[in-house]
């Protein structure tokens, strides 16, 4: 099958046009495929994730049972990972990919027992896929000791969109840095601006 008449279906948890930093890699990699010649078909599915939920196990549910034969489908790690027994029903049939951010045990706040609740779902729904991309060496390492040596690992480094260069402040004017993001302690925001200011030549704030 060549790249011209290749289909893939990418499947994200809710509206794909969200904007995070998951999104939007998930969106980039449905146009770097559409400009290979790729027909990608991008599916949102309703229900709350990383799950188990009863809304999201049907929806998921419904678009694997109608998907044809041998159809390729790469799923977002946060609609699979907690949802492994409908891709446990099609997976002989179809050729899912899992696409893994960070093992959803990751995430921040959990209790030691949601943690290995979430840990134990993501390894069966894994377990089901012919391959999975990562988006770092650091989760092809943790994902490694989870699955079989038979499932490939693929990581594709997240880009950089290109911005507007700002003027530079005048000669005698202290940096200042604006950091936008999520606020918890995974992102480690305070510890990025304690950083920069020690690397500062000048005072500056951030």
């Amino acid at each position: 099958m060549t790249p011209a008449t290749s289909t893939l279906h990418l499947v994200v948890p809710g509206p794909p046009n969200q904007r995070t930093g998951g999104y939007l890699y998930d969106a980039r990699m449905a146009e770097g495929l559409r400009a290979l010649g790729w027909q990608v078909f991008v599916h949102g599915l309703g229900g709350r994730f990383p799950g188990p939920d009863p809304e999201a196990e049907r929806a998921l549910s419904r678009l694997l049972a109608a998907l044809p034969d041998g159809a390729p489908v790469l799923i977002d790690g946060l609609a699979l990972g907690g949802l492994p027994d409908p891709l446990a029903a099609h997976a002989s049939r179809l050729h899912p990919i899992a696409l893994v951010h960070h093992p959803l045990r990751d995430e921040t706040g959990l209790s030691p027992a949601r943690a290995a609740e979430l840990e134990s779902l993501e390894r069966r729904a894994l377990a089901h896929c012919r391959g999975v991309i990562v988006s770092s060496p650091y989760t092809a390492r943790r994902l490694r000791a989870w699955i079989p040596d038979r499932i490939g690992i693929r990581c594709v480094l997240p880009g950089t969109a290109a911005a507007i260069e700002a003027p530079a402040p005048g000669a005698h004017a202290p940096p200042r840095i604006l950091c936008v993001g999520t606020v918890i302690p995974a992102r480690a925001r305070t510890c990025w601006c304690a950083r920069s200011l020690r690397c500062a030549t000048s005072p500056g704030t951030a």
